[in-house]
């Protein structure tokens, strides 16, 4: 099948290429693997897809955002086990039983609250970034 479709009289969403606010929104996890980094280091990835705000009003645009959980450093095991709290597990329940990365694909569907912030480095657009991982109340 081959067409041509016409944007001339077409324009980009305002907010098309730049972070969203920071601040708290309502998101779904769409992918949650365990993968080994590219020095070789245990890792999670995941992705989500940010629907509302806090205030529930709908995010538009099918707007992303991605979580690299590094398992082999304090600091990412930490923000791990926050991110299964917010993702439904109990604090005893990971504590007892620990948490096996071949259960990440559990995960999916699940909704969860993202503190999302805006990170800037120089060369490269802003871009979203997650500083926590909560409960939906």
């Amino acid at each position: 099948m081959e067409f041509r479709i016409n944007f001339s009289d077409t324009d980009l969403p305002t907010d098309y290429g730049k972070p969203l606010p920071d601040g708290l929104y309502e998101a779904q996890i769409e992918k949650a693997e365990g993968k080994l980094s590219s020095n070789g280091n245990k890792m999670l990835v995941c992705e989500f897809t940010v629907l509302n705000t806090i205030d529930g009003e709908p995010v538009p645009g099918n707007r992303r955002v991605f979580s690299n959980f590094m398992l082999e450093f304090e600091a990412g095991v930490s923000y791990l086990m926050q991110f299964l709290l917010a993702a439904g597990y109990t604090e005893d329940q990971l504590r007892a039983e620990g948490w096996q990365v071949t259960e990440a694909s559990t995960l999916i569907g699940q909704p969860l609250v993202l503190r999302l912030a805006t990170e800037s480095s120089e060369g490269y657009p802003d871009k979203n970034v997650v500083k926590a991982y909560l409960e939906v109340e």
